[in-house]
């Protein structure tokens, strides 16, 4: 639920953001070994890097935003790497 919870938040905050940069090509397809709570953690990680890195792209309206949505995904990604 906590995932849940840091996930909505992410995307709140993502969302309030005045402007967004284009989206980049997608990553890697994840292992099909992968349990799913990995590969969501995987997306997490990734969703955080990116946001982290439109974060800095931004100008000040859009900054804070997303900085707050990047600490949220990275949030999810240990929510389910299960290091709360």
């Amino acid at each position: 639920m906590f995932a849940a919870a840091a996930a909505a938040e992410a995307r709140d905050a993502a969302g309030m953001a005045p402007s967004m940069p284009a989206l980049g090509p997608p990553g890697p397809e994840p292992a099909a070994d992968e349990e799913p709570p990995a590969r969501l953690a995987g997306l997490a990680a990734a969703a955080a890097a990116r946001l982290s890195a439109a974060a800095g792209q931004a100008g000040p309206g859009d900054r804070a935003a997303l900085r707050r949505a990047a600490a949220g995904a990275g949030q999810v990604r240990q929510f389910l790497a299960g290091n709360e």
